[in-house]
């Protein structure tokens, strides 16, 4: 019996001590800002990848964006020849550095990584990472209408009951991210113990709407600190470590880990977009307005009654501008970002895919397409019976009719040539007057009409009279299109297509 009662001890002590040990551990890096320019950041980097790989047990790493300082190919694939130097796998997100390049729209970003997103398990924890790096040189972040589908399409999967903790480098909070609130609204229907990010290159804890968020230090050394990282222990709770190179790591921040549920927003101390502007301008009537399950940044076109776009998935748009019903759609291989032009019964646009389409304008079926040399992201412009594809080295001059390389060059085109008007620099006192904030201002016919980057469209008459504004979302309206008097139709660069007349 006594026997018995010692062995019973020795095994509940093995037991309490197997319960003390963290069930894993892993790392975070963020805001490593790797450029071909500047040797200590690869240096800071290199170091911290070093400890980490002198620790024990770490199961992986989350690296939380701004990898790179400019977003160019040279600095990224720099980047991932580090990262790939660590022992235990990791996982990456885009920052705003990433993908600032404003002819790129995150390609490199996933030439060299193979995607920007993820999702990892370990020991029933998932691990969800979405990129919220804007284009065309934007600060605030932003997450995809695509990446949101991938995100609610995931954690449908997981289910409600299993933890889950999001990775992506913007906190997820107004002035940071413009549509913060279509993520944590999905995020708070599932057990998310927290998000974990960067940007601040400081360590910190603040609330999401009741979702914990955990910004995590930048790799950067500075004249108080040498380079240093978080490890993260998952035991009976989350234990995070500020882990300086050379020295002791520093516990600084613990979280429960336990069922979580966030049923109620609190729209008070978390407020969400206003759209009072929609109820001071009653004049403007929506005649449709739709979502699409993706971003588009090409400007619309119209033709004979017909509405044509691309998108960033690569989908090209076919809409009766009437109604609103979607005729057709078709798929490229890659993001479409340039307008379309339209000349008789055909269309013609390019894609990142390199490739030229000419489709088929009453039915989306394919004419002819041509192999570029690279990836494009420009309008087409059409001349006569050729369609023109200009690059910032040469043009392209395409016959319309079959797609082939014109033999006679109509157009002599001189690198850097052409000017284009800046309303919104010539005209700054007239923004700032009539209070539009940040966005692009141009002229129309009889109207300036202001696009600004948080998804108010303002049309103004030459007296400075504002004459409507209607507010779509929360990100910036691409170049809308007049189809009547006062009478426009328009896409929204997160996703929305609608009408509207005033």
């Amino acid at each position: 019996m006594k026997k018995l009662s010692v062995l019973f001890v020795l095994i509940l002590n093995v037991l309490l001590l197997s319960a003390q040990q963290p069930s894993f551990r892993f790392a975070v890096i963020s805001d490593t800002h790797i450029s071909s320019e500047n040797k200590q950041n690869s240096d800071d980097l290199n170091s911290v990848i070093a400890d980490i790989n002198a620790q024990q047990g770490i199961a992986f790493v989350l690296v939380t964006g701004d990898i790179t300082d400019k977003g160019d190919l040279k600095s990224l694939t720099e980047a991932k020849k580090m990262l790939s130097k660590l022992n235990a796998p990791f996982y990456v997100v885009a920052g705003n550095r990433d993908t600032k390049n404003t002819d790129d729209f995150g390609i490199n970003f996933k030439r060299v990584f193979g995607d920007n997103k993820f999702r990892h398990s370990l020991n029933g924890f998932f691990f969800l990472g979405l990129s919220s790096g804007q284009y065309q040189n934007a600060q605030e972040g932003h997450f995809s209408a695509q990446d949101i589908e991938w995100l609610k399409r995931t954690l449908k999967n997981i289910g409600k009951k299993r933890p889950v903790f999001f990775v992506t480098h913007h906190p997820l909070k107004t002035g940071d991210v413009d549509n913060w609130f279509e993520v944590t609204d999905i995020l708070r229907q599932h057990n998310t113990q927290a998000a974990i990010s960067g940007h601040y290159h400081k360590n910190l804890v603040l609330n999401y709407d009741g979702i914990a968020g955990i910004l995590n230090t930048t790799t950067l050394r500075n004249e108080e600190n040498s380079a240093h990282y978080n490890i993260y222990e998952m035991a009976d709770s989350l234990y995070v470590y500020d882990k300086k190179i050379g020295e002791a790591a520093e516990k600084w921040f613990a979280l429960a880990v336990e069922q979580k549920f966030h049923p109620n927003t609190d729209s008070k101390n978390f407020p969400r977009p206003n759209f009072d502007v929609n109820r001071e301008y009653k004049n403007v009537k929506e005649v449709w307005l739709k979502r699409l399950p993706t971003n588009t940044y090409a400007n619309p076109i119209v033709h004979n009654g017909l509405m044509y776009f691309g998108s960033e998935t690569g989908e090209f748009y076919c809409f009766d501008i009437k109604n609103g019903k979607q005729k057709w759609t078709f798929r490229a291989m890659d993001k479409i970002v340039g307008s379309a032009v339209a000349v008789d019964d055909k269309l013609i646009f390019g894609s990142t895919d390199r490739n030229v389409y000419c489709l088929d304008a009453n039915t989306g079926k394919l004419i002819w397409k041509y192999l570029y040399k690279y990836a494009i992201f420009t309008d087409m412009c059409i001349y006569e019976d050729v369609v023109l594809l200009f690059t910032i080295d040469d043009v392209t001059e395409l016959k319309i009719s079959d797609g082939t390389i014109n033999p006679v060059i109509v157009i002599e085109h001189t690198k850097g040539s052409g000017e284009y008007y800046n309303y919104t620099e010539n005209h700054k006192d007239f923004v700032d007057k009539h209070n539009l904030g940040k966005g692009e201002l141009f002229y129309d016919e009889s109207f300036f009409i202001f696009l600004s980057e948080n998804g108010v469209i303002s049309f103004i008459d030459e007296n400075e009279n504002i004459l409507a504004k209607r507010k779509i979302g929360n990100t910036s309206f691409n170049r809308p299109v007049k189809v009547g008097e006062r009478d426009y139709v328009f896409t929204t660069t997160s996703g929305y297509v609608g009408r509207i007349i005033f």
